[in-house]
């Protein structure tokens, strides 16, 4: 949601909530924690990664604060991904889709966030979707080049 009202931040409003984000983020106690209360942190930290890498787009001032909370994100979402011991339930966390129809794995790979990827247990997620142990929507048209050209 945040990214659509990206068009009509202005300047002094986009810092405002970097320096709330930054205190959030980097807070210690679990309750004042930005993601303690989410069902999904890991959905939440992605979402707000990839705000903050269109963010210095439109304020390129801003661009070395919204790196090094990114930086932090990247580093709470290994930790994260690292301290989930059942397999099912990260399998579950990574496939929960957002209001645009993304999982946190598809948003990962659209951001590119190799380390992530590359972690041992997102690794098991993977092969345990391509060998089709879950249900995959869609068809093979959809995901070729020319089928999304043309529509």
């Amino acid at each position: 949601m945040t990214k659509a009202l990206l068009p009509i931040f202005t300047f002094k409003g986009a810092k405002t909530i970097l320096i709330i984000l930054q205190n959030k983020i980097n807070e210690l106690s679990l309750e004042s924690n930005l993601f303690s209360h989410s069902s999904n942190p890991l959905l939440c930290i992605f979402l707000l990664y990839e705000f903050l890498k269109l963010l210095p787009q439109k304020f390129f001032s801003l661009k070395n604060i919204c790196d090094q909370l990114n930086e932090t994100l990247e580093e709470m979402a290994k930790n994260y991904i690292n301290c989930v011991e059942n397999e099912n339930f990260l399998t579950m966390l990574m496939l929960e889709k957002d209001y645009s129809g993304r999982d946190s794995l598809k948003i990962a790979v659209e951001l590119e966030l190799m380390d992530l990827i590359q972690r041992p247990k997102v690794e098991a997620i993977i092969q345990r979707i391509w060998n089709s142990d879950y249900e995959t929507s869609g068809s093979l048209f959809e995901m070729s080049t020319p089928y999304q050209i043309l529509t």
